[in-house]
């Protein structure tokens, strides 16, 4: 069995990422997290894991550059675009946002694959996925999406299934 790899875009506290490092202990998960205060919680949440998960303070879209996080109250909407008109941002926060494709790239360097992709970017789940660089697909088995259809985006050979506007995409070998 060779080592299972994920990336999870806002990662938030680490629910997700605590999921998929219990199924199997070959399983690494890269997380991405911008919010401070969230980046801590998820760094705490995932101690136990310690060497099987890689975290970074970052944002995740479809290139490099410097932004503000729009903070809410709960920290699970925040958000570096202002799509999203009803909810109620109480403060920002200065960020670093880096594309998906470096993200891709430093995984299939170490790893040769990428068995999953979470990406929940409030707002930035489209121009996320068009962004990914055509070489990198044949590397991803899945691809979650939470957020507006990408299926323009992923290539034709990955099966779609949807759940409320949760998306799954996965390869048909």
């Amino acid at each position: 069995v060779g080592s299972e790899m994920c990336i999870r875009d806002s990662s938030n506290i680490g629910l997700s990422a605590i999921f998929w490092l219990t199924r199997s202990k070959d399983t690494a998960v890269h997380c991405y997290e911008p919010s401070s205060e969230n980046y801590e919680k998820l760094k705490k949440n995932l101690e136990e894991f310690d060497g099987r998960f890689f975290t970074f303070k970052k944002a995740v879209s479809s290139k490099n550059f410097s932004s503000y996080l729009n903070l809410e109250k709960s920290g699970v909407y925040n958000s570096i675009s202002n799509s999203n008109k009803k909810l109620n941002y109480y403060k920002k926060e200065k960020c670093e946002v880096v594309s998906i494709n470096s993200c891709i790239d430093k995984v299939v360097k170490q790893y040769g694959k990428i068995d999953l992709i979470k990406i929940d970017n409030e707002g930035e789940e489209l121009k996320t996925v068009a962004s990914i660089d055509r070489k990198f697909w044949q590397n991803i088995k899945c691809l979650n999406v939470d957020g507006e259809s990408v299926r323009e985006y992923v290539p034709r050979n990955f099966s779609l299934t949807k759940l409320g506007s949760a998306q799954r995409y996965i390869k048909n070998e």
